[in-house]
């Protein structure tokens, strides 16, 4: 009898150890996912180095569960003063979130939540695009220089 109680103990040990393996995994896995978009890594950046544009000032090129990770063309802005101009202008918009924060290389990242549909996302791009354009021709270069003095944090 006692051997029965025993085999029964050892049994139940080992499933709450399979199950300890499972869950470690899965959460593991989970964390994995999470972190694989990371314009920070220069491996992950070199992926999407070649990334063509054609005519787009942005493209969507990856998507999660919660999140859909846009590149946007860094060299259709013109100057520091543009890219730096339109940043801003993201901060402020609430629906993308940059997650980059090297304005040197000719592509920077941003996410938006899925609830946010791809079209539109691209779409408010290309007007913020626009809106710099129009604040950048507007401008004089000394005007240029003071704004960038206050609101340029990538020095």
């Amino acid at each position: 009898m006692q051997r029965g109680i025993s085999n029964q103990k050892l049994a139940a040990r080992i499933l709450f150890l399979i199950f300890l393996v499972g869950a470690s995994s899965v959460t593991f896995c989970q964390q994995e996912s999470q972190s694989a978009i990371d314009p920070h890594d220069p491996v992950f950046r070199a992926q999407y180095k070649d990334v063509e544009f054609v005519d787009n000032f942005a493209l969507q090129v990856a998507g999660d569960s919660t999140n859909n990770y846009y590149i946007l063309d860094m060299t259709r802005l013109n100057s520091r003063f543009e890219k730096i101009w339109f940043i801003n202008l993201i901060f402020k918009e609430g629906t993308v979130v940059t997650i980059d924060s090297d304005i040197s290389q000719d592509q920077f990242w941003f996410l938006a939540n899925r609830k946010y549909n791809q079209t539109d996302v691209l779409d408010r791009f290309s007007e913020l695009k626009e809106a710099t354009d129009e604040v950048s021709a507007r401008m004089t270069a000394e005007e240029k220089s003071e704004w960038l003095k206050v609101n340029d944090k990538y020095n």
